[in-house]
């Protein structure tokens, strides 16, 4: 079931957390709301949820109209970060409790009840558990029956806030395999909240990015990474090294760095300019006009990753490079050696403040 946000806006008090935000969210897929603190992810989650009604716009569950439908008439599965289990009931009740407080009429039986139970301990791999309370259960173990009890009432919508916020790194990475597995098996539409960029990338069919109440770009981890449309996006999906140049003669100047200003016709006398630390090409010589020279700093190795650490020789500005292993022992770089970095890869917006 394909989900259609259209003008949603959310005010508190005077705070306003979403600012007339339209989104599609694709059936069947899972998809990502990322974005810092404050930028109004877990908001539209909770609207969609229906345990927030928005100030104004409309929520579609396909073809039909739910903005004021309940949680209940939505069907809804909803996993928080701290798990939220009911610590006198055992494995077996926690994942059934949504079965049985449903009305008379729509209740199953305590053998379909049984069996259910039963094929959710198989799928999130908790067999033998059922008897168990959740303080007897690990942080990753929690969190997937806190999954499988979403998933025991046959929600149409997946909703996830923080799910793995809570959990160390390594059991983090373990479940984010985990449920993009899962996923593969059921199919069912997925949203979940992180502030994290790898999970979102690594988990989603779908990365939606928030900031200040509004969406600054929807595509695929790709998408969002390989082509950020705004500065935000550049800066916010992972490590990037920032350079401010100046416009003259319709050309771009980093120091003694000349690129071609990305439209001939533009008005501001000032851009910025973003790369990110592995499109930086290191050499020995200068053999093009998109090269500043710089003076080695530091180098530090992290596993397959060997980091540079380059002070421009003008403005003593720092840069960050990385090179795999076999690229470092090629060139054989050493502290304070003058090298020069190649900046073609390098992706300009307009240095002016964003318009709010």
């Amino acid at each position: 079931m394909d989900i259609n946000v259209k003008q949603i806006s959310k005010n508190y008090g005077s705070f306003q957390a979403l600012k007339e935000v339209n989104l599609t969210i694709p059936s069947g897929k899972i998809t990502a709301l990322l974005g810092p603190s404050g930028s109004g992810k877990t908001t539209l989650l909770r609207l969609i949820a229906g345990l927030e009604m928005p100030d104004s716009g409309s929520i579609y569950f396909g073809d039909h109209d739910y903005t004021t439908k309940t949680v209940r008439e939505r069907n809804v599965g909803f996993v928080f970060q701290h798990y939220a289990l009911f610590h006198h009931m055992n494995v077996f009740e926690n994942i059934a409790f949504g079965l049985k407080v449903r009305p008379r009429k729509d209740r199953p039986s305590k053998q379909d009840v049984q069996r259910k139970v039963n094929e959710l301990l198989h799928l999130v791999q908790l067999n033998g558990l059922d008897r168990r309370y959740p303080a007897q259960l690990s942080g990753g173990q929690r969190q997937r029956v806190a999954l499988a009890r979403a998933l025991a009432v046959e929600p149409n919508v997946l909703l996830l806030d923080e799910p793995f916020g809570a959990l160390d790194a390594k059991v983090r990475q373990e479940l984010r395999r985990w449920l993009r597995q899962l996923h593969e098996q059921l199919h069912v539409t997925t949203v979940f909240v992180t502030h994290d960029q790898e999970e979102a990338l690594e988990v989603a069919d779908q990365v939606v990015i928030l900031n200040n109440g509004q969406i600054e770009q929807v595509g695929t981890p790709d998408e969002v990474y390989q082509h950020p449309k705004t500065k935000f996006v550049y800066q916010f999906l992972g490590r990037v090294n920032v350079f401010h140049a100046e416009v003259n003669d319709g050309r771009l100047h980093i120091g003694e760095a000349l690129f071609a200003a990305p439209d001939e016709n533009i008005q501001t006398k000032k851009m910025i300019g973003y790369i990110r630390p592995h499109e930086v090409r290191i050499t020995r010589h200068n053999d093009n006009q998109k090269s500043i020279q710089v003076k080695v700093r530091r180098i530090q190795s992290y596993g397959p990753i060997v980091r540079l650490e380059l002070e421009r020789l003008k403005t003593n500005d720092l840069i960050e490079v990385d090179l795999s292993v076999e690229q470092a022992n090629q060139l054989n770089v050493k502290n304070d050696e003058i090298l020069y970095a190649d900046l073609e890869k390098i992706k300009f917006f307009s240095d002016s403040p964003s318009v709010e």
